[in-house]
């Protein structure tokens, strides 16, 4: 135990990573010896030779243009190792740059841009006067927003509800309880809780959780959502492919597919764009009441009536319908018949 009296302490780090060991060692040795206590070094020997910690510092070399270029303040070679001397740093002139040598215990310091921030603190941050860079361009909305906020007003005209859902969800909630082929999903490697352990690849899924956990609400229930889903896809740079999408659901007791046809009927011919749907096979959707929609040619969706063993699944016991539309898709071709 160390008491007033004690007169010699012995300081053993154990860690995994030599390196930290070394950090750790020498920031606690320096810490004591600048309240004045005397460093002994300890010689340990291993099967990997023998080793001591090293006090030295560490060398750098500052350019003082990346001073200038980072600060916004010009400063002469000389005041730059004077303010590094203030924090504590060895500096010495070294024709237009500057030579730095780095305490050990200041292991913090891993880049020269590092150095630039204790420049700042030993000229004055307040001594800074901050200067506005005016705007590179006039600030906006993006289009997309802007087409997604037209596209929620039209949906809520319609007597919808909005939702708002994580990306974060599980395979059990997107293929298991749904019925549907899986599709390539990007996972969290070490998930804190299984029900977020993966990125969605489809809407539908989380809007029949929701109406599964709303049974209690009153009838009919018009829900929407209006988000982003990602998959994986190797010809992406970060080998992933993000998608703006809009599903919408409708859980009534006598709710058939002309009731969500009707919503995407509007909602396609408010767009200024015309439609066909085409039949199509979902194994999350009754046979023969899926359609695959087609706009201005091209897949933008689907619709159909929820396979009763999916509701089963999902404890609801009303029928329900949902579309799903690409909204990635509908700004396209939208903003082309502009």
């Amino acid at each position: 135990r160390v008491t007033e009296s004690t007169k010699d302490v012995l300081i053993d780090v154990t860690a995994i990573d030599k390196k930290a060991a070394e950090e750790v060692l020498a920031v606690i040795a320096t810490s004591l010896a600048e309240r004045g206590e005397r460093i002994g070094l300890v010689e340990v020997r291993s099967t990997g030779g023998a080793w001591a910690l090293n006090l030295e510092p560490r060398r750098m070399r500052l350019d003082v243009e990346l001073v200038e270029r980072l600060l916004g303040i010009r400063l002469a070679v000389e005041e730059v190792v004077e303010c590094l001397r203030r924090m504590r740093f060895g500096a010495e002139v070294l024709g237009s740059r500057v030579e730095v040598l780095v305490p050990v215990y200041r292991i913090d310091v891993l880049h020269p841009v590092d150095l630039v921030e204790d420049v700042a603190i030993g000229y004055g941050l307040e001594n800074i006067e901050p200067e506005f860079m005016p705007p590179q361009h006039a600030g906006r909305e993006d289009r997309l927003e802007v087409f997604c906020r037209r596209l929620r007003e039209l949906i809520v005209g319609f007597g919808f509800q909005e939702v708002a859902n994580y990306m974060l969800t599980s395979k059990e909630v997107l293929y298991d309880l749904t019925g549907a082929p899986e599709l390539p999903t990007v996972e969290v490697l070490n998930p804190r809780q299984p029900q977020f352990s993966c990125l969605r690849t489809w809407l539908t899924p989380q809007l029949l959780q929701v109406l599964s956990k709303s049974k209690h609400a009153d009838y009919p229930q018009r829900i929407f959502e209006c988000g982003d889903v990602a998959w994986v896809d190797e010809g992406e740079e970060n080998c992933v492919r993000e998608e703006r999408r809009l599903a919408v659901a409708i859980c009534d007791s006598k709710v058939t597919l002309t009731d969500i046809h009707a919503v995407v009927d509007s909602l396609v011919r408010l767009l200024g764009l015309r439609y066909k749907l085409v039949k199509g096979e979902h194994p999350t959707f009754i046979k023969g009441r899926y359609a695959v929609v087609e706009v201005e040619g091209v897949s933008a969706g689907f619709m159909g009536e929820v396979h009763p063993q999916v509701l089963v699944n999902w404890g609801l016991e009303r029928p329900v319908v949902v579309a799903e539309l690409s909204v990635s898709v509908l700004f396209r071709l939208h903003t082309r018949s502009e």
